[in-house]
């Protein structure tokens, strides 16, 4: 009895198998993976951010062909991907250019679907280098004010410096920056600090009832040139009428924001203010200098005096002067 039941099974699977592969080739069923092999990048490449680079893989479908490939990229030796292509066809070639990320575990996974959803991958055999682009000078704030004594002070701040000379300022009575004249004798020379630095100027050459633009030239060490501004301001007939009546801290815009935001404030005629960006336990995380009568505006880019990139959360921004304390609160997200 127990012979008669196994051989009964037995053939009973040899028809469902049968059954399979009829059904397979009649009505177009298939539950066969594709195969794809990635051959470049393999590992052990260096890349630059910007530059173009070919990935390249074989992909193949023996019953009825691909669907598309996928092509993605890790930054954390395949702990996690980003999309960097959905719909690739399979011509065995994509041009990527390298995004702006710094990472030693880079690795791209390419990935083979058929018409009836199956799929498979390849990874890089080994991780790949990217090295971003580092920028000569990240500017946080530019600001013009009129003093008491009708000439313009400028201040410029930076959130990081590398390879520089040193800054030149710019004048024109209009927006073109080609009028412009040069108002400083010698080079205003550079920190060249990864944590930034606190420059300002004084321009007396200056008449009331005008209005300026200013422009800060930054000078590498390379010999390359840049310009950042205008910044403009219009000189009044009484100075004490233009200062703000108030020392005032405004919302900082946008708010919620990633990765910067603005802070506008003023300061009224006769005081000094300090601004402070401190997170939720209070410690003081992004300082400036101090700011005398004007409007002044700070672009906060999220990091702290070191440098470094702060974690999402909510921050305050606290501006403090002879006459008036101010907080304010701002939710970096990201």
């Amino acid at each position: 009895m127990k012979r008669i039941i196994f051989t009964s099974l037995l053939a009973l699977a040899i028809l469902s198998i049968v059954a399979a592969e009829y059904l397979s080739d009649e009505f177009g069923i298939d539950t066969v993976d594709p195969t794809i092999s990635l051959t470049a990048p393999n590992g052990g490449n260096t890349f630059s951010a910007g530059h173009d680079f070919a990935i390249t893989w074989s992909a193949d479908d023996s019953n009825f062909g691909l669907s598309a490939v996928t092509i993605e990229l890790s930054e954390n030796n395949g702990e996690a991907f980003s999309m960097v292509s959905a719909t690739e066809v399979n011509d065995g070639h994509f041009t990527w250019e390298i995004p702006n990320v710094a990472t030693t575990e880079g690795v791209i996974k390419v990935t083979a679907t058929d018409a009836f959803g199956n799929s498979s991958s390849d990874v890089s055999d080994s991780n790949f280098t990217i090295e971003d682009i580092t920028l000569p000078v990240e500017f946080s704030g530019f600001t013009a004010s009129q003093t008491s004594s009708d000439f313009v002070s400028l201040s410029w701040f930076t959130h990081s410096e590398s390879s520089l000379i040193g800054y030149n300022i710019y004048r024109s009575d209009n927006s073109n920056l080609s009028n412009g004249l040069r108002i400083n004798s010698t080079i205003i020379s550079a920190t060249n600090s990864t944590i930034g630095g606190t420059y300002s100027l004084a321009d007396r050459e200056v008449e009331l009832n005008n209005s300026y633009y200013y422009w800060v030239e930054v000078v590498e060490i390379s010999g390359d040139v840049n310009y950042h501004g205008p910044t403009e301001i219009s000189l009044v007939g009484e100075a004490v009428e233009e200062a703000p009546a108030l020392t005032t801290l405004y919302s900082a815009y946008p708010n919620p924001f990633n990765p910067t935001t603005t802070i506008k404030f003023s300061v009224k005629e006769s005081d000094n203010a300090s601004l402070v960006i401190a997170n939720i336990k209070g410690q003081i995380i992004k300082s400036y200098p101090t700011f005398n009568t004007g409007e002044h505006t700070i672009i906060w880019n999220g990091k702290d005096n070191k440098g470094n990139s702060v974690s999402s959360g909510f921050y305050f921004y606290k501006l403090k002067s002879e006459t008036t304390r101010q907080i304010r609160k701002m939710l970096l997200l990201k």
